[in-house]
């Protein structure tokens, strides 16, 4: 089994989940904004906090085929 993020493939889920972890702290500690774990590992709200922000998800896809490779 693969996972992704977007545009990258990662070889495993663990090795998935650690940079989308990565990625989120990163946001939280450089940029400032504020991130939020939702229900299952590898799913991420990122906003500013500010009321009017819907936010943006950082989510891993589980990849066994082809098709979810294509951009």
């Amino acid at each position: 089994m693969r996972a992704r993020l977007r545009d990258e493939l990662f070889r495993s889920r663990r090795e998935a989940l650690n940079s989308t972890r990565a990625r989120a702290e990163w946001l939280r500690t450089v940029v400032g904004l504020k991130v939020e774990p939702l229900g299952a590992a590898g799913r991420y709200l990122i906003t500013s906090g500010r009321r009017t922000d819907a936010g943006r998800m950082i989510e891993i896809e589980e990849c066994d085929e082809p098709l979810c490779l294509e951009p």
